[in-house]
């Protein structure tokens, strides 16, 4: 009889490590939004097959979207799901659905950990440096319905030196090891309590990061990074869509007729939406301030970049707000003609640029047009929006990495007003 117990007990033993190894193969999963309001279930695991999706209503086989290679030794798998489902979970763990209208979003920008040839690097180590770990922690705590990443996800191109405490045994390279520590291993708490929205950054472009935004990131279909992905839109209810658009290759200086094209292209696809509050998302702004001092003022007034001058050719006048991320600051930037609003949520992470020598921006000038208001901040955070019950109207908060109000906002009529909370 003792025999048979021990037999049993070690067969019941053998199964629970069996089950537990089938669960930890999975290494991260989440949902994104992604064209035509898709809802794309991606995984990653060590596997060379994909896991099933459990849902109320059926089992849902995930396809393989990128197989095992020296640099990303894992499986990329992918599902589409039916919008009618309610519930999903991949290895026991729950997929946070879509809403209709969500309620609540964080939006957050340029995240990774700075190591990169001929810049001195970034304490990756310290949680004060580089706060990306500690923010999703709090950032999840606010229980999102919808998280809008601006771009920017991988920074450690090149080794730590030897000798820098900072950096010390970080990896890097555009492969799954320096994606894992510069996103999916610090952004977990959150990754996998809402689902997301991803844009494409600079460091996403292809001769960077682009193989690793295309196998594990990229919404659309897996075949080899491309420079320009097509502009797509998301409807988030309350007559509200937003629509997501590549500006990674956009040149920041100059205006290349070429480029110019492409993104009048792209803004006439949002001439035709059919929704009263329209928001573009993407990851360089239209209107930044990088400098106050008075040589560069006069640059940004009389020499419009790639995206200014592709804005003002095509005349567009049914976006209300503009949000993005590359500058390495927090920024909100209101004009008294028809320009919509601009927010820069650029401070998830990577070292800050310093900041202007004023934080209000009421006066100075971009591209033709005096600043009526506007407030920036150098501090590492990230913004929270919340919908108000008066259609078209949202609440904001620009929050520190540990969730604690910086400043309070209110948007509303193509103005997105921020005042610093002394």
């Amino acid at each position: 009889m003792k025999k048979i117990l021990v037999f049993i007990s070690g067969l019941f033993l053998c199964q629970c490590l069996t089950n537990a190894w089938a669960e930890n193969t999975v290494l991260s999963q989440w949902i994104e939004l992604g064209p035509n309001n898709q809802w794309i279930a991606r995984a990653v695991t060590t596997d060379k097959s994909c896991p099933e999706i459990k849902t109320d209503k059926q089992m849902i086989p995930m396809q393989i979207r990128s197989l095992p290679n020296d640099q990303f030794p894992i499986t990329v798998c992918q599902a589409i799901l039916p919008p009618d489902i309610t519930s999903a979970s991949i290895s026991n763990h729950r997929l946070y659905l879509p809403k209709a209208e969500p309620q609540k979003i964080v939006i957050i920008g340029d995240t990774g950990c700075l190591i990169k040839k001929g810049i001195e690097p970034q304490d990756c180590n310290n949680s004060r440096r580089w706060p990306f770990p500690e923010l999703t922690r709090h950032a999840a705590e606010f229980k999102p319905d919808l998280v809008i990443h601006v771009g920017d996800y991988y920074y450690r191109q090149n080794i730590c030196l030897k000798g820098n405490r900072g950096c010390a045994k970080s990896p890097y390279g555009d492969d799954w090891a320096g994606w894992q520590a510069d996103f999916f291993h610090p952004a977990k708490p959150l990754l996998e309590k809402a689902p997301w929205i991803f844009v494409r950054g600079n460091h996403e472009i292809c001769e960077r990061g682009g193989e690793g935004w295309t196998k594990l990131l990229d919404p659309f279909s897996f075949k080899h990074c491309f420079n320009h992905s097509p502009i797509y839109s998301v409807d988030i209810g309350g007559d509200t869509r937003l629509f997501i658009m590549d500006s990674a290759n956009a040149n920041d200086i100059g205006a290349p007729p070429e480029q110019v094209s492409w993104y009048e292209n792209y803004l006439q696809a949002i001439s035709k939406s059919p929704d009263k509050h329209n928001w573009l998302i993407t990851h360089k702004p239209f209107w930044f301030v990088f400098k106050d001092d008075q040589l560069t003022q006069i640059y940004q007034h009389t020499i419009d970049n790639t995206l200014q001058t592709a804005w003002l050719e095509s005349k567009l006048s049914n976006v209300d707000l503009l949000v993005s991320g590359h500058l390495h600051r927090f920024q909100a930037i209101n004009f008294a003609d028809a320009r919509p609003a601009q927010i820069i949520v650029g401070d998830s992470g990577t070292r800050l640029d310093k900041n202007l020598v004023r934080t209000e921006l009421k006066g100075l000038n971009i591209a033709g047009a005096p600043i009526s208001q506007g407030l920036s901040l150098a501090d590492f955070g990230y913004m929270t929006l919340e919908r108000t019950k008066d259609k078209g109207i949202w609440r904001a908060q620009v929050r520190s990495p540990h969730g604690h109000i910086i400043a309070r906002c209110i948007f509303k009529e193509n103005q997105f007003i921020c005042t610093e909370r002394k």
